[in-house]
């Protein structure tokens, strides 16, 4: 359903352009922009139901069927105070365009007290959804259902346990050992293993790869036994453990849902605990640590990649040292690959974000001493079996030395995609090749801070600070271009699903957010006339 136009004197000054048409990499064709439209009838401002001292913390994202906006807030302790300070933060749903909220729901406090909402992860088909305040921060998490505006469920902590840890990175070294990863044999023996591991192996039919039951059982019994007697020689305070004890309760530090919205992962100190979205059940736990006795950096976020079949885990670095990707088969909660990245975070946390979607391509930027740098990674698919999985760099791009806090954005579609570029162009990449096929230009007059492909590929959204394009990349029509005020910088802007002739821009205006409906159909209709 078209959502209706009206005539409004919007305080922002903003026109439509005509913008410079595709050119392919090969001959940059810089086409200057022809004609002019006003806005008048082309945009609706939406209001959101915000009290006096509560601001947008989170991007403000469509969901379709029916159209509806999801965002989270911050609560500030009074108006005007800009000390960063909040008193709480809620998670709203409301429809486009009504200012009443189907769901307003506030986030818990944390362990340090009241906290924002700054992170959202939706799933592909836009049925769940999870809210919490950001790893930097932590705190509680909502696991919520979309279509029915209502919350599942709220995780405030997990039950963990050193001896269960011990007992499942030992258990996955076996199991790993015995699929032939010869790492996790080295591991073993090193670890001092190696009499227990041998006979299970000799024990192995021909060609087998996995213990049968009894033999599981076995293992378990002597890992149990082992452990036991490792944390008694250490004078480890869970010495007098045995089977599954001494669980202690551990605050949640965020939570993120699965692409197809199968499974959510709760971050829990050093564990990410897989579950089950409909019934809650867990499903797996994944340990951030290399073996038993070597943890990897501290995790800052985590994403799942090809469904909800594997992870991948950022780990800031220390002094400058770089920071690590880690691969993770959810299903047996194996560690598969572990691996550098350039950005070696000297100046600060990495910003990572999973974009893509199918959910098999990684973005991660950063700052190195090369300049500010933006990496896109793979898992190797042509490569199958849990423990061999690894991780694969595909792309990487540096931004200009002089591009202060300037971070490449990148989108993807089935076939191709799109980053952005500080000098305001856009580059088209194959996504089979890797091959620069085209080039997007006269669309922006400063750096590209973000773009955003439609639902079927067919068009891209790139925003600067004072302007928006909208690309027409398969030439079925006019790239057009929105251009906002000095007052009001643009921030955001994506299609609205099911609509992809409208889309929802956000702007920021007197430290408050502002968002408009444009429609873009019939500029481009006037264009082509």
């Amino acid at each position: 359903m078209r959502h209706p136009s009206i005539n409004l004197a919007v305080v922002l000054l903003l026109a439509l352009q005509t913008c410079g048409e595709i050119s392919y990499a090969q001959v940059p064709d810089e086409i200057e922009c022809a004609r002019t439209f006003g806005l008048e009838g082309r945009a609706l401002r939406i209001l959101l139901p915000l009290q006096g001292n509560e601001r947008l913390a989170s991007p403000v994202q469509v969901v379709p069927n029916p159209v509806r906006l999801i965002y989270g807030t911050a609560v500030r302790p009074g108006e005007g105070d800009d000390n960063g300070s909040v008193v709480g933060g809620r998670f709203l749903i409301q429809s486009i365009l009504s200012a009443t909220p189907r769901l307003a729901t506030e986030l818990p406090p944390g362990t340090a007290g009241p906290l924002p909402v700054r992170t959202l992860s939706v799933s592909r088909d836009y049925r769940y959804a999870t809210a919490s305040a950001g790893f930097s921060v932590g705190g509680p998490a909502i696991v919520l259902d979309l279509p029915q505006n209502r919350i599942l469920r709220v995780t405030n902590e997990e039950w963990l346990s050193e001896y269960r840890r011990q007992r499942d990175l030992f258990f996955r070294l076996f199991n790993q050992a015995l699929s032939g990863d010869p790492a996790a044999e080295q591991s073993l023996a090193m670890l001092g293993m190696a009499s227990i591991y041998a006979p299970l192996r000799n024990r192995l039919e021909a060609g087998a790869r996995r213990l049968n039951e009894s033999q599981m059982h076995t293992l378990a019994s002597l890992i149990d036994e082992w452990v036991h007697d490792n944390l008694r020689e250490t004078d480890h305070p869970l010495a007098i453990v045995t089977g599954g004890g001494s669980f202690r309760r551990s605050p949640t530090i965020s939570a993120e849902v699965s692409g197809d919205g199968q499974r959510y992962g709760v971050h829990v100190g050093r564990e990410v605990i897989i579950r089950d979205t409909q019934t809650a059940t867990e499903v797996s736990r994944l340990h951030f640590y290399l073996n038993p006795y070597q943890e990897l950096p501290k995790a800052i976020r985590f994403s799942f990649l090809s469904g909800s079949n594997y992870i991948v885990s950022w780990h800031v670095g220390q002094g400058t040292n770089s920071g690590r990707l880690a691969l993770w088969d959810v299903d047996s909660g194996y560690l598969c690959h572990q691996t550098k990245i350039v950005p070696e975070f000297v100046r600060g946390l990495p910003h990572a974000q999973s974009m893509s979607v199918h959910g098999e391509y990684v973005v991660v930027s950063g700052d190195s001493n090369e300049g500010n740098v933006t990496e896109v990674w793979t898992r190797q698919r042509e490569i199958t079996g849990a423990w061999n999985a690894s991780l694969h760099r595909l792309k990487t791009f540096v931004a200009p030395r002089d591009a202060i806090n300037y971070y490449r954005p990148v989108d993807f579609s089935e076939s191709h995609y799109a980053v952005g570029r500080y000098d305001g162009r856009i580059e088209i990449y194959d996504i089979r090749t890797h091959r620069l096929v085209k080039v997007l230009v006269n669309g922006h007059n400063s750096p590209v801070h973000q773009v955003r492909y439609d639902a079927m590929g067919n068009q891209l959204i790139s925003v600067s600070k004072y302007e928006t394009a909208v690309w027409s990349l398969d030439r079925s029509a006019s790239s057009i271009r929105l251009e906002g005020s000095l007052f009001e910088p643009i921030e955001n802007a994506q299609f609205i699903p099911g609509e992809d002739d409208q889309i929802l821009l956000q702007t920021s205006y007197a430290e408050q957010v502002r968002l408009y409906i444009v429609d873009i159909r019939r500029s481009r209709l006037t264009t082509l006339n």
